[in-house]
């Protein structure tokens, strides 16, 4: 556990060291008296005295004299062990006690500090000698070559020099305490502030904060006291500010104030506070800088309350979206025929009426037309109703299909239509007239169940120049329309004809009705005009077929270059036969462009667009002939992936088809090959594509699709397995999420748990978790599944804080395809909004190695996160390739490091390399750093030296049900009180 020591005790261990380490210098630069020479000196003039003595009594032979000498002198002198008088033969005269003992002969060397003896002559001759025996020196015993006298100094200097600097630096510092620059009256006015208040110095170290601040981020005065204010873990909101640093730092560096610069604040609770910061820089009387004052206004409760407004303008927006696509329902209904979808008879002369004024405003002139099926009583007598209403659905789609952008089309009533035509003459309204009635013979023998020919009587009338009602001008076509059914059906009449000839008009057209062949100059030139189409439309698909080919070479080329793949697809249309044979060529080709339609819309889907490496590269669609289309994929990852676009479009392809209101299933079949696998080249493997698209025909289900090769069907068989074992695993509530405790490295304690998904289901008994969610974000079921996660770990949060588990955090995984939609983003703040909990209880944690295509749109959505307290963390830290900009755009909480730069902690430098620097750089941004795959107390105590704040790993416990990770939250929070170590101990026997 790291202990914090105070200021005055740092500086006084300094202190006491400095003085120790100059006693020491002292002496050995031979500063400090030197206790030995003088004790020698005191021994040698012992040893003179002694020997003049002796030397005395020996020369009277006074015996006792000696004795009494020496024992005098043993007496007196404690560092005296014995004396000897010792004559030249070697023959002891006398001598004290256990001489024989103490005494060792130096030898040549003649005395040593210990042993000493002197010389006695009588004249010129040896008499004999005196011999002293010393106790040690004290000053031989030394510690480390210094002298047990100078060490004992030393102790004593440094413990009283210690206590000594503490008591002097405790009155100093307190005395002098920089924040009491600052006046009490004018602290106290501070205080009194509601909005935060800190003083800097010019190095940007806080000097005060006062009340309101303290209170606002959960911290004391006197902690934050000498504090680098960049330390605290701040982050910027707004992208949109011009101010890029920190505004104190800006007006301290520009002595210039800094005002409303949005920023966000993770506090001590772990809930995140915004603040709109005000910065002013202070200076002197001489223009120096000396610091600045900072002001902090607290809008987090506006900022929230901001962003439920904003869930309720999206929600308003969304109310607002269906009650118009309703009201436009609405409209559409009320002004159209149910049958036919062309205009009502009331809603066609209203705009009959505002096109009339604008005509006549402009000087154009303006045609009605009047149009009614000949005969139509019989065909609902012989086919029946049914049949009668597919022919005036026909008749409506052929006056749809023909008209033009100034034409309106109503239904008059019954079997009778109303046009009208603006900007036209005479002559073009009747060649326009003339064209309709000969479309609708060419398209009838569709709408009959037997081979059947339609007709329709025409009646055409101009609007004149001057005033009249425009149902003044529908009766006069009305008028024209029975004079052409008088005159034998099957043509069309002008009424200005009708009147310019008295009202007697000679018909020309012939009555195809009388014609025996069915046919007439008019018919065979559409027809030939048919023709002509049908043979360029030919040429069109083969030149498609070469483009086709073309491209498909092209994705080959950049595939061999990049190392991906590329992949054809080969689709038949098998309906496509019946839908002609029932419904007509037109809505034959009317049903083949909606195919065509449907597929481009599918390919250019964001999310299938996704799956593909290159965000530029489209998937390319060619019609062929013989109803078949054709599809290149390219610069895809690998074959899996074109697994998942071939299922998309697929998809697409069993969607019903509207015409004219009735729903058409077609029945495909569908081929795929893949480049390198099956084949080299272009050609290769549109030929592999057409053979299994003939296997999927000719096999026994109607609408199915295959690979060319065996391992991709059997691929596609074991996802499309995984799929539905997903989506019963939903509906059946077969997911559950299990637990792993998160730990502080420093205290040991629960920083909280991560929810890890987990399946029941038996239809996913042996899928792993990651390929699981895999396929639920390509099949486009991971929001679903992610919200399912989501709801569930909040539920849990709840439940053990009810049961009094204080559980700081629990951890969720956000998959990437979660941020594709705005939808799905709101959803999300919509549950953390109304969730019971405080959202600082919550963590999100996004995937570093997940591919996020909008990281823009990414970091403003977790941002908003952020702003409501939720914590964000960046999982995988290293194992990808944006970790920077990941880092710069999202801003997160906390780094989590990717386990494979923790496995080796202890044995590689280059590891230990990276999470030291991935700790530089989390301290430097303000984050917590995390250790994931922590299974050693090696690795513990590796990350601990790092500085990393927590860690995750087997060591801690694995992942567990959320029952058994309540019983183990209950144990751990018991036996906390007494041991640290009980994490590691606990999670071996859990």
């Amino acid at each position: 556990m790291k202990i914090n020591y105070s200021p005055t005790f740092r500086i006084s261990v300094a202190l006491v060291t400095i003085t120790i380490c100059a006693v020491i210098s002292a002496y050995f630069f031979g500063l400090i008296p030197d206790e030995s020479k003088a004790e020698l000196d005191a021994r040698a003039k012992i040893a003179e005295t002694l020997t003049v003595q002796l030397a005395s009594a020996a020369g009277r032979d006074d015996v006792e004299a000696i004795q009494e000498t020496i024992d005098s002198l043993q007496l007196r002198n404690s560092d005296v062990l014995s004396v000897a008088m010792r004559k030249a033969d070697g023959k002891v005269l006398i001598a004290s006690d256990n001489h024989s003992i103490d005494w060792v002969d130096p030898g040549e060397v003649g005395s040593t500090p210990t042993h000493v003896k002197v010389p006695l002559h009588n004249g010129d001759k040896l008499w004999g000698q005196v011999e002293i025996a010393f106790k040690p020196l004290l000053i031989d015993k030394t510690y480390f070559g210094i002298p047990t006298s100078v060490v004992n100094f030393t102790v004593f200097l440094g413990a009283v020099g210690f206590l000594g600097y503490f008591f002097l630096l405790g009155r100093a510092l307190k005395e002098l305490d920089p924040s009491k620059v600052v006046p009490k009256r004018v602290h106290a006015a501070f205080d009194t502030l509601e909005e935060g208040v800190v003083i800097l110095d010019e190095n940007e170290n806080i000097l005060l904060a006062n009340a309101s601040f303290c209170e606002i981020i959960g911290q004391k005065n006197e902690t934050l006291f000498g504090k680098k204010i960049e330390s605290l873990s701040w982050r910027q909101w707004s992208e949109e500010s011009k101010i890029k640093e920190f505004p104190w730092r800006v007006a301290i560096n520009e002595r210039n104030s800094i005002k409303a610069v949005s920023m966000g604040l993770r506090i001590a609770s772990n809930d995140a506070r915004s603040f709109l910061v005000n910065a002013s820089c202070i200076t002197d009387d001489k223009k120096n800088v000396s610091g600045a004052i900072v002001t902090f206004s607290d809008v987090t409760p506006l900022e929230r309350k901001n962003e439920d407004l904003i869930q309720a303008v999206q929600k308003l927006k969304s109310t607002e979206l269906e009650i118009n696509r309703q009201n436009r329902e609405l409209s559409y209904l009320a002004s159209h025929d149910p049958l036919t979808g062309c205009l009502n008879r009331r809603a066609f002369f209203s705009k009959l009426e505002e096109v009339y004024e604008k005509t006549s405003s402009q000087g154009q002139h303006l045609c009605a037309i009047m149009v009614d099926l000949d005969h139509f009583k019989s065909v609902n007598d012989r086919f029946g109703h049914s049949v009668g209403d597919d022919v005036i659905k026909g008749v409506a789609q052929v006056l749809g299909s023909t008209s033009r952008e100034d034409v309106l089309v109503g239904r008059y009533g019954g079997e009778e239509f109303c046009i009208s035509v603006s900007g036209v003459d005479s002559v073009e309204c009747k060649e326009f007239a003339e064209s309709i009635r000969q479309k609708i013979s060419q398209a009838s023998s569709s709408w009959f169940p037997v081979k059947e020919i339609a007709t329709a009587s025409i009646g055409i009338a101009m609007f004149p120049h001057e005033k009249c009602s425009v149902m003044d001008i529908v009766d006069l076509a009305d008028k024209a329309l029975y004079h052409a059914k008088e005159s034998g059906r099957n043509r069309s009449v002008l009424w200005q004809d009708i009147e310019n000839s008295g009202g007697v008009l000679n018909l020309v057209e012939r009555d195809l009705e009388q014609t025996p062949d069915n046919s007439n100059p008019a018919m065979d030139q559409a027809t030939a005009g048919t023709s002509q189409q049908i043979a360029a439309f030919g040429t069109m698909e083969a030149e498609e077929q070469k483009l086709f080919i073309d491209r498909l070479s092209h994705s080959i080329s950049r595939a061999d270059r990049s190392g991906n793949v590329a992949a054809a697809l080969l689709v038949s249309i098998n309906s496509a036969e019946i839908v002609s044979e029932m419904f007509g060529e037109t809505a034959a080709e009317m049903v083949q462009k909606s195919i065509v339609d449907k597929l481009e819309d599918t390919l250019r889907r964001t999310d299938t667009v996704a799956l593909l490496e290159n965000g530029n590269s489209k998937p390319s669609l060619s019609k062929l002939p013989k109803d078949k289309i054709a599809i290149e994929i390219s610069d895809v990852a690998n074959a899996d992936v074109v697994l998942w676009i071939v299922k998309r479009v697929f998809e697409a392809l069993l969607e019903p088809i509207m015409l004219d209101d009735e729903a058409i299933y077609l029945n495909c079949s569908m081929g795929v090959s893949v480049y390198p696998n099956d084949g080299n080249d272009a050609e290769t493997l549109i030929r592999n594509a057409s053979v299994a698209e003939r296997n999927a025909r000719q096999g026994s289900e109607k609408n199915s699709y295959l690979f060319f090769s065996d391992e991709m069907n059997a691929n596609t068989r074991n996802q499309m397995e995984v799929e539905a074992g997903i989506r019963h695993a939903l509906e059946h509530n077969e997911f559950l999420l299990y637990y792993q405790p998160i730990v502080d490295v420093n205290t040991l304690e629960v920083a909280g748990v991560e929810a890890l998904l987990r399946s029941s289901s038996s239809k996913l008994v042996d899928k792993s978790v990651e390929y699981i969610v895999s396929v639920a974000e390509q099949i486009g079921l991971m929001p679903e599944l992610g919200m399912w996660i989501m709801k569930n770990a909040i539920s849990q949060i709840g439940a053990w804080h009810a049961e009094g588990i204080p559980i700081p955090k629990v951890s969720v995984n956000v998959s990437a395809a979660q941020f594709y939609k705005d939808d799905n983003v709101e959803e999300i703040l919509d549950v953390i909004t109304n969730m019971a909990i405080k959202p600082q209880h919550l963590q999100i944690e996004i995937t570093e190695t997940s591919e996020l295509r909008d990281i823009e749109a990414a970091g403003l959505a977790l941002k908003r996160f952020q702003q409501l307290g939720v914590q964000i963390a960046l999982d995988d830290f290293g194992a990808g390739q944006c970790s920077l900009t990941y880092l710069q755009k999202f801003r997160p909480d906390i780094l989590k490091i990717d386990r494979s730069f923790v496995e080796h902690l202890g044995s590689s430098n280059a590891d230990e390399s990276v999470v030291a620097v991935c700790s530089a750089l989390s301290n430097r941004m303000g984050m917590r750093l995390v250790a994931e795959g922590v299974e050693t107390e090696t690795q513990l105590e590796r990350i601990r030296d790092l500085e990393c704040h927590e860690a995750q790993g087997y060591l801690f416990g694995r992942p567990i049900p959320s029952k058994e990770m309540t019983e183990w939250l209950r144990m751990f929070a018991t036996s906390e009180q007494s041991s640290n170590d009980v994490p590691v101990a606990m999670s071996k026997s859990a």
